[in-house]
């Protein structure tokens, strides 16, 4: 990415995942995951989503013959919910947020034998996530990126890119030690304040606020876990409002013609 505001002289690339079969980098995970549980045995599945996962695991099951169920929040999901509907997954609306989803869906799946299929309560997603970190050594070859910023919700994919390269580096296929940044909502920074207290653990963010529902993770079920990629890297943590998340999505639409959700777009905003 050429000229990047706020990054000069240094090289800035960046991973597109919006060409994944559901849209987004969560077909990663949920391909892996949902293939796995039907190989194990499921029959249905469900999981607390905001956004992107839930289509992915809505899409995935039907394609696995699996019954899938979502819960997510009800205000600010309408579009995700229809996107759900239409591969045929059952939808809960809950008033709250992520995590207030998370815990309506295990109250009411408990004793139906639905295995849940929320971040990092199940090790398969982490699996197809790590694929992130695989294709960066493999499309940047030798020139491995100094550091990786990456947009930190329920974490999934900062710890999957981790794993993938103290994997690669056992393997003897690189020597790269890239650095791990996470980045948060102003309104819902979890993992950035921890870092910034040096906390072991996340502590549950009151009253999260953001226009990225997939930041909006109060307390991440594997924060430990997050912590520990990013300290261990010798990374950081960045909290951006969501006013530079906006003029990021306009820098990205307009300069470089890449439509990206808040999400996507709070990196380069963290620049």
């Amino acid at each position: 990415m050429p000229d990047v505001p706020g990054a000069d002289g240094v090289r800035v690339s960046l991973k597109d995942d919006g060409t994944m079969p559901t849209g987004s980098f969560k077909a990663r995970g949920m391909a892996v995951a949902v293939s796995r549980a039907r190989e194990l045995g499921a029959r249905a599945l469900f999981a607390p989503t905001a956004g992107n996962a839930g289509i992915a695991l809505s899409a995935y099951s039907a394609r696995a013959g699996l019954a899938a169920r979502v819960y997510l929040p009800e205000i600010g999901t309408e579009s995700v919910q229809s996107a759900c509907r239409a591969y045929g997954a059952g939808v809960v609306p809950v008033r709250g947020t992520i995590r207030d989803a998370g815990n309506a869906g295990r109250a009411a799946e408990a004793g139906s034998g639905a295995f849940e299929m929320s971040t990092l309560r199940e090790p398969y997603r982490l699996e197809g996530k790590k694929t992130m970190g695989y294709e960066i050594l493999e499309q940047l070859g030798p020139e491995v990126p100094d550091a990786i910023i990456y947009p930190t919700g329920g974490g999934t994919g900062l710890v999957g890119m981790y794993k993938a390269f103290r994997e690669l580096r056992a393997l003897g296929l690189t020597d790269a030690r890239p650095r791990f940044y996470a980045v948060q909502a102003e309104g819902c920074a979890p993992v950035v304040r921890a870092l910034r207290d040096g906390a072991p653990r996340c502590e549950p963010w009151s009253e999260p606020a953001t226009l990225a529902p997939g930041l909006l993770v109060p307390a991440p079920f594997a924060s430990e876990r997050i912590l520990e990629a990013v300290r261990e890297s010798r990374g950081g943590g960045v909290a951006v409002s969501d006013r530079s998340i906006v003029e990021a999505m306009a820098v990205l639409a307009t300069r470089y013609g890449i439509s990206a959700s808040p999400e996507g777009a709070a990196p380069l905003a963290a620049l």
